[in-house]
């Protein structure tokens, strides 16, 4: 289902975050409900291009974001996000760029040992169409920006612990595009995340893995 904007009908379901939003330090609010889901039938793919960077700069930067895309027998883990306001609801709206709204079915749970419970929600994807305006707009010149993932992984650590982590990684594709390694970070809301030398050097390592496997293992390389 393609959706210019929220809706009333929609605003009252969950938000299912598989990537950034996983992460509550890049919440507004702090009690919003947050419970466990899963969605079957898909993958995680660095896939998304966001063509608003610095034009003024002698060499800008695009960064290429994570969408979902159908994948029979994988399952990938996330969050849905419960009781949104329109207000709330809205502002996330304008934090995913460029993305269209999506209907899915989940799983979600409230605790480990509690059963799964279907419930349906919305999540956000990139538009089938966008790659080639995209790539036009900027001469595609997209990388996955290290500040970007650094805070994907945070949220996955912080939510399901190690086990996430190898989650994440096993259940995303798309390594094999250029990945940025920017210092100072580009990505805004890595402000908003603390991470320590520990856990960034464990993250590089399992973005190492990544893009080996998905590159092959001579294929390693960072801009």
């Amino acid at each position: 289902m393609r959706t210019p904007s929220l809706t009333n009908r929609l605003v009252r379901m969950p938000l299912f975050g598989y990537g950034s939003l996983v992460n509550a330090d890049t919440l507004h609010r702090a009690d919003v409900a947050v419970l466990e889901a899963r969605l079957s039938g898909w993958e995680r793919v660095w896939s998304h291009r966001i063509p608003n960077s610095d034009a003024l700069a002698e060499e800008p930067r695009y960064p290429l974001a994570l969408s979902i895309q159908q994948r029979v027998g994988t399952t990938i883990w996330g969050v849905a996000l419960c009781g949104l306001s329109m207000q709330e609801a809205a502002a996330l709206r304008s934090r995913e760029l460029f993305y269209e709204i999506l209907e899915v079915d989940l799983e979600v749970r409230s605790a480990p040992d509690d059963p799964w419970r279907s419930l349906q929600a919305y999540t956000y994807v990139s538009p089938p169409d966008w790659k080639e305006a995209a790539d036009i707009a900027t001469g595609a010149r997209y990388e996955i920006w290290r500040s970007y993932v650094h805070v994907v992984l945070k949220g996955f650590m912080d939510f399901y612990k190690e086990p996430g982590l190898s989650h994440f990684i096993s259940t995303t594709s798309g390594w094999a595009q250029p990945y940025l390694e920017d210092d100072p970070p580009r990505y805004p809301r890595r402000a908003l995340v603390d991470i320590g030398p520990v856990d960034q050097a464990n993250f590089d390592a399992w973005v190492r893995f990544a893009i080996e496997r998905d590159r092959g293992a001579t294929g390693y390389s960072c801009v």
